[in-house]
């Protein structure tokens, strides 16, 4: 590669520094406590931009931020060793918690990512002589929060960083309690180089190395907009915020889910037997198995058709269906049509956006309605022509 080429790409990667690929994947887990899942977005995009060595979590308990840096890099190939130092007993503001904790987080690294030995269960002091100095480039501190307790933590570790030495400090927007991490940061921010959100309790960066760092990292350290014009804290809090409204979405629907299929359970059930008390020798099957699963199907059918992105009057053509109303149409489309390769209309191509958003595929959810309940609203493209000229 030229000097021009790598001038250039330096030029594109700088000008694109925010919106990378990597940011929209979605977290192939999430679990209870919450805090840190309006932050993962970003540590998707550090381990793309930073591309750690070495990256040491101080803090762990049930490991949403810890398999969020595991999957970006496995997603980008980031190369490196990952650990997560925890006793995993909690504490007085985590609470206190069984190894139960423990147990669910090894199994699942064990299975993901076919590695356990990543967890050092420990203290964050006895961990120590585990790392040489100047070997760790990723620090995320999260473990007790007192202004006494943080500042040790950073203290203590800060020997271990390396020239290129990123360090993230959780809660830094919280004030309650005794929580001290807002000192702390406020303290650094006059010695190094930092950026902080506010949302999910807030997150500091701080880079401790002095080696040049990535044009990007740079500018977001600056909190410059790119030239697209994106601002960082606002680009990661929304993706941030879309992220805890999925889950709580997916949580309540679930709970919605539950009264719903036993409800209709019921009354299939009633339905049955009044039809099997007319004639106890009639098949009844057919009479009530659209009971099953009509309520979702009808709602999805309405979401599609009401989106924009569905043309009943094509799709009907194209499909041969003239004798099926629009609600149908949306209906049939959602069952058989984009299995079969129709598309819903000239606004969205499922066949770009399953190639585009492979982690869409896993959740095994119709492209269009994936789209129009989530997707448009994370930004995502419903077809090739919506990328901008130099994407």
């Amino acid at each position: 590669m030229t000097d021009v080429n790598r001038s250039e790409l330096s030029l594109n990667q700088a000008g694109r520094a925010y919106a990378r690929p990597v940011t929209l994947m979605l977290p192939e887990r999430i679990t209870s406590p919450l805090p840190w899942v309006g932050h993962i977005p970003f540590a998707f995009w550090i381990v793309d931009v930073v591309r750690p060595r070495c990256f040491v979590e101080l803090g762990t308990h049930s490991g949403n931020s810890f398999c969020a840096f595991l999957q970006a890099a496995m997603s980008v190939s980031a190369i490196g060793n990952y650990f997560a130092v925890d006793h995993w007993q909690g504490d007085e503001h985590a609470g206190r918690y069984d190894s139960s904790v423990y147990e669910d987080l090894k199994r699942y690294l064990e299975t993901r990512y076919q590695l356990s030995s990543a967890l050092l269960r420990m203290t964050f002091d006895e961990a120590l002589a585990t790392f040489a100095d100047g070997s760790i480039d990723l620090l995320h501190i999260d473990g007790m929060h007192t202004y006494e307790a943080v500042r040790h933590d950073f203290d203590a570790w800060l020997p271990k960083m390396s020239e290129r030495g990123i360090v993230l400090l959780h809660d830094t927007a919280v004030r309650d309690w005794d929580f001290g991490v807002h000192q702390l940061f406020t303290e650094l921010a006059g010695s190094y180089p930092t950026f902080e959100f506010v949302h999910s309790h807030g997150l500091g960066i701080v880079q401790t190395g002095t080696a040049i760092q990535p044009e990007a990292l740079a500018m977001f350290l600056r909190g410059e907009p790119d030239i697209c014009g994106i601002m960082p804290h606002l680009y990661f809090e929304r993706l941030g915020d879309s992220l805890l409204d999925r889950y709580y979405f997916n949580h309540l629907s679930g709970q919605v889910e539950d009264f719903r299929v036993a409800d209709e359970r019921r009354r299939t059930q009633e339905l049955k037997a009044s039809l099997e008390s007319q004639n106890p020798m009639r098949n009844t099957l057919e009479a009530y198995k659209f009971q099953m699963g009509s309520t979702v199907r009808f709602d999805s059918a309405k979401r599609i058709l009401s989106s924009g992105f569905f043309d009943p009057k094509t799709y009907r053509e194209n499909a041969n269906l003239s004798d099926l109303d629009d609600l149908s149409l949306a209906q049939h489309y959602l069952d058989a049509g984009e299995t079969a390769g129709l598309a819903p209309s000239l606004n969205f191509d499922p066949h770009f956006y399953r190639d585009q958003y492979p982690d869409v595929v896993s959740e095994r959810m119709n492209m269009l309605l994936h789209y129009v309940t989530f997707g448009r609203a994370e930004g995502r493209l419903a077809k090739p022509s919506d990328f901008a000229p130099g994407d």
